[in-house]
């Protein structure tokens, strides 16, 4: 069974959540979602509203039930390897800065992948990742 693509898992659902955002520079910013557009997360941090750039961000995490459920848009994830079938696995992602995560892979989009370790939840676009191993 073929299951349909997310496009985004860090979407609007997340407004008025409170999310640390990890960008390739190194910044760590911890604050509420207060919108969230295809190119920018607006948040509010330390009481000053900014402006993220989603291609900026090496990870956010979020809360592990967060990353519950299977979103359902008009493109059928095929073109991966990494696909539905992984979902549950325990992974390690190599990032682009040299930084690894080791969880369990609960959510695929287009763009990201949901990764789970302890109470915590990673939302980690594939942009920012160099490679993932399939842990045993």
């Amino acid at each position: 069974m073929r299951r349909k693509e997310v496009s985004s898992i860090l979407d609007h659902r997340f407004e008025g959540r409170n999310v640390e955002i990890h960008t390739v520079d190194g910044s760590k910013l911890s604050g509420v979602i207060d919108e969230i557009s295809t190119y920018e997360v607006g948040m509010l941090v330390e009481n000053i509203p900014t402006i993220v750039f989603k291609h900026a961000i090496l990870y956010v995490i979020v809360q592990a039930m967060d990353l519950h459920g299977m979103g359902v848009s008009e493109r059928e994830v095929s073109d991966h390897i990494l696909d539905e079938d992984f979902i549950g696995t325990n992974i390690e992602l190599v990032l682009i800065n040299g930084t690894k995560i080791n969880g369990r892979l609960m959510k695929i989009s287009r763009y990201e992948l949901g990764i789970q370790i302890s109470n915590k939840g990673y939302i980690v676009p594939k942009a920012s990742i160099s490679y993932v191993r399939i842990l045993k």
